[in-house]
């Protein structure tokens, strides 16, 4: 999907070619929100960086993945 697609209010992922899920659109006031909500909730215990064997694919992905290595 294109972000140029998108509608106003509407959330979409945004993919690179090889399925690996770059960025979440959204529109400048739901940025705010999801920003006051994630800034009160790593008061207490902040967010972790996680490594890239958790970042999310698509499930086509998975599937074109065990089929070139027979899995």
């Amino acid at each position: 999907m294109n972000a140029t697609e998108i509608k106003d209010g509407e959330i979409a992922l945004i993919t690179t070619d090889n399925g690996r899920i770059v960025q979440l659109a959204m529109t400048v006031e739901q940025h705010k929100t999801l920003s006051m909500v994630l800034s009160a909730m790593t008061q207490q215990s902040p967010l972790v960086k996680m490594g890239e064997e958790y970042d999310l694919v698509l499930k086509r992905t998975v599937r074109t993945y065990k089929k070139i290595h027979n899995e």
